[in-house]
């Protein structure tokens, strides 16, 4: 699939899977489906439909094996036009509001804290942002290791930078053994691995 060079942030739905309610709402801006891809776990490759107006719009709905939630997003052929989209679909869909995401990462319990954080990752937008990042990062040294776990994958949707010296204090001094390989794992892919 070829892709217009500029794109939203990801808006996560509420709902996963949630394809009906974006075809629905593709319907009703009058786009036509032009990509049905199945997920495909040989090839890491995601379920993912996209929705055409022309060959420089089109809004790309995708289910996230990961954190298993669903999310759109819109690309075009400037950055103005790919936010007014998104924010016309955030409004449409049932998708999370980023005050609410973040309130999220507050659950007392927590496996609900742990998907909260995850999710927060994947909402996460491509420039830093300190709230996003000090609630991932507040997972990343919670004492329940699903929160830890979810947290180092949270880092894992946008690759800030800010993100590795905490990887690093977790390779070396996690409790859980498991999550210090997955620290050292991700640090291996983003290029930051230790000697």
């Amino acid at each position: 699939m070829t892709t217009p060079p500029h794109h939203s942030r990801r808006i996560v739905l509420k709902q996963s899977p949630a394809e009906e309610d974006v075809q629905r709402f593709a319907d009703e801006i009058g786009w036509r489906r032009r990509v049905d891809e199945p997920s495909d776990m040989d090839r890491r490759a995601v379920h993912e439909v996209a929705w055409f107006a022309d060959p420089t719009l089109l809004l790309r709905y995708a289910e996230d094996p990961v954190s298993r939630h669903s999310y759109v997003e819109v690309w075009a052929a400037n950055q103005d036009k790919a936010d007014t989209l998104a924010a016309l679909a955030a409004e449409r869909l049932d998708a999370w509001g980023e005050d609410e995401l973040l309130e999220s990462t507050d659950a007392t319990d927590p496996m609900t804290r742990a998907v909260a954080v995850i999710r927060t990752g994947l909402a996460s937008p491509e420039q830093f942002d300190e709230r996003f990042f000090s609630r991932i990062r507040s997972g990343m040294s919670d004492p329940d290791r699903r929160v830890r776990e979810a947290a180092i994958y949270a880092t894992a949707y946008t690759g800030w930078p800010q993100y590795v010296q905490i990887l690093q204090d977790m390779e070396r001094s996690d409790p859980d053994s498991a999550l210090r390989q997955d620290a050292r794992n991700l640090l291996e892919v983003i290029g930051t691995g230790s000697e």
